[in-house]
């Protein structure tokens, strides 16, 4: 009997129902999101591409591409427990129909393992950092700011500006538009009074944008300080109202957030406010003649 041989095609929206099937499937043996939430909410829906890999008709390997802006590009996958290694028979070929540069998340060790075996090497960390809560200490905000109330029918846009404005940098977070911040005020842990927002007189300064998923977890889901404000001591302060508001409202054990490893001094400040590293998880790139980089 000749061996039943990998296949992987481009999905298009019809696969939306497979799609969503094969992720549930996949979740079951594993604790963590096998998906980012930012590409989670996009699977199956045309603001993405993807592909899968069959083997005698079943799925066993998915891949979803995000394109941040022109020519930079995302991928994540997500295989069946024990099916990592199946990778190698597509990644290259997806990455290469992809014209541009492209970073390569997975978020299993397992698929970690795969990537590193098909070649490709490690060009990002990203850092889960957590602290216990109550938080040990609190850092008073800055004379000059004022925390007042954030409400979507008011201040969206200023909050927008202050995210594209303080991530300008960013590969992923650096060009939200109002659509992708329509999407996250409909998601359903989204509360208008866990967006922490600190003013300067009729300017929005900073936020400090927190989030109750998770029982025991009260995460930082996006710190970010005007440019002209950093290093007024706002950032500490905001992370620090955040954890407080947290543990007040839903009375978390935990605080938890994300950060770039290469980022010194935001991790040096998160270190300094009792946050250590609990998760890595590696962005990947192919470095072989003619594939994306």
């Amino acid at each position: 009997m000749e061996p039943m041989t990998p296949r992987i095609h481009k999905l298009n929206k019809t696969d939306s129902v497979d799609v969503a099937r094969f992720l549930v499937t996949a979740q079951r043996d594993h604790v963590r999101p096998v998906l980012s939430e930012h590409k989670a909410i996009r699977a199956g829906t045309p603001s993405v591409t993807e592909w899968v890999i069959e083997v005698a008709g079943e799925w066993v390997a998915y891949f979803q591409a995000a394109e941040h802006s022109p020519g930079v590009f995302d991928l994540e996958i997500v295989t069946l427990s024990g099916r990592e290694q199946i990778v190698s028979v597509g990644v290259e070929e997806v990455c290469a129909a992809l014209p541009g540069s492209v970073q390569i998340w997975a978020w299993t060790p397992e698929l970690m393992t795969a990537l590193d075996k098909a070649g490709a090497v490690v060009e990002r960390a990203l850092l889960e950092m957590q602290a216990s809560l109550p938080p040990r200490q609190s850092f008073v905000m800055p004379d000059e700011f004022e925390l007042r109330d954030f409400r979507v029918a008011d201040h969206a846009e200023e909050l927008r500006g202050v995210i594209n404005r303080a991530f300008a940098d960013h590969r992923e977070a650096g060009d939200l538009s109002q659509a992708d911040l329509a999407v996250k005020f409909g998601l359903p842990w989204f509360v208008e009074d866990d967006v922490i927002a600190a003013w300067r007189g009729d300017r929005l300064a900073g936020i400090c944008w927190t989030k109750h998923a998770t029982p025991d977890i009260g995460e930082i889901y996006i710190i970010g300080v005007d440019p002209d404000f950093v290093g007024s001591g706002l950032g500490k302060a905001l992370v620090s109202e955040g954890l407080r508001h947290q543990y007040d409202r839903y009375r978390v054990t935990t605080g938890s957030l994300w950060t770039d490893e290469d980022n010194e001094r935001a991790v040096g400040m998160y270190r300094s406010m009792g946050f250590n590293v609990v998760f890595r998880n590696f962005a990947y790139v192919f470095a072989s003649p003619g594939l994306p980089t």
